[in-house]
């Protein structure tokens, strides 16, 4: 299972539009999330919805992700958005429906485990790299442009979270792969375009089946009232959960 804390609020409006919402890396609350010395606009690269796989409730995680303690956790099977169709560059890879999205990209890969780090130096994701294949014909190389790890590495303040991520790329992957020098110049502009133009945040459906395994904590400071309030989602929009709970932390 993996495990997102947000508010009740929140929770109504996944179990009735039955998506989750991805945000756009310079719209998460990390400011060095996909960072890049080399490509200022690398944060534009990836948008990611954020989990945990710690199976034990965190007062760290209620503080900053619920309300004043009083929202909820909800558990969901790691196959949320459907069995995993590849492997590429070493992630998991799920084809979506690119009609659902804003972007052009249809690959959501996940999920993915974050790697921490102890410096700015080690989390630096170089999106671009010298391409010198000595295989490659001469023309093939120069620059190379390669994104798929961004979003992957975080400092060692975070590890508390022990988050795992999904992750949809903003460009499609015909751009992301070894390009020549003179193949990004010309397609700069391009690129540029769909980044500053596109959308800060994402919803991207989930299989409804899985409803009947996910699992709702309840937050340490929620009371009888907020008890009925989820109930009442539950039963409106996602009868098949059947575990709701609330938080054994002790918190005044």
């Amino acid at each position: 299972m993996i495990y997102h804390y947000t508010s009740i609020d929140t929770l109504s409006l996944i179990l009735k539009h039955k998506k989750i919402k991805f945000n756009r890396l310079d719209f998460v609350n990390d400011p060095l999330e996909g960072f890049s010395s080399n490509f200022l606009d690398s944060q534009k690269l990836a948008y990611v919805s954020c989990f945990t796989k710690r199976k034990d409730d965190s007062i760290p995680m209620w503080a900053m992700y619920t309300e004043k303690f009083k929202g909820i956790r909800i558990g969901f099977p790691q196959n949320i958005f459907g069995e995993v169709e590849q492997e590429r560059s070493g992630l998991k890879i799920r084809k979506l429906d690119r009609e659902i999205l804003d972007i052009e990209s249809s690959f959501l890969a996940g999920p993915e485990d974050i790697v921490y780090k102890k410096s700015i130096e080690e989390i630096d994701h170089k999106i671009f790299r010298e391409f010198n294949n000595p295989t490659a014909r001469e023309k093939d190389k120069g620059i190379s442009f390669n994104p798929y790890k961004i979003g992957k590495f975080k400092l060692q303040d975070w590890e508390f979270e022990q988050e795992c991520r999904f992750l949809i790329l903003n460009i499609d992957f015909k751009f992301v792969t070894g390009i020549n020098s003179e193949f990004f110049t010309k397609h700069k502009e391009e690129i540029d375009s769909k980044l500053n133009s596109s959308p800060t945040e994402l919803y991207v459906p989930f299989k409804e089946s899985i409803l009947s395994e996910v699992e709702i904590l309840m937050g340490p400071k929620t009371t009888e009232a907020d008890r009925i309030i989820v109930e009442a989602l539950v039963a409106k929009y996602a009868p098949s959960i059947i575990k709701i709970e609330k938080s054994n932390k002790k918190i005044n």
